[in-house]
């Protein structure tokens, strides 16, 4: 159950011209999409496709790695 001092971290992929090249995690999506684009370039979005508690982040990126999910 969450509560207002669970932190949540965004299960995300990176697409880059319409292909996922990268999943990652943060907790300010929006931050992170300005870092990729400093290291990659403008042609690249952020998608959240899970946010999962911070202490269980490690199981759900894992999950979705080898799920492909």
């Amino acid at each position: 159950m969450y509560n207002k001092h669970t932190i949540m971290i965004s299960i995300y992929i990176l697409v880059e011209n319409n292909i996922p090249v990268y999943l990652g995690k943060t907790n300010e999506p929006k931050r992170r999409l300005k870092e990729h684009k400093v290291n990659l370039g403008k042609n690249i979005h952020i998608e959240v496709i899970d946010e999962v508690e911070e202490n269980d982040w490690m199981f759900w990126e894992l999950w979705r790695i080898v799920t492909g999910k």
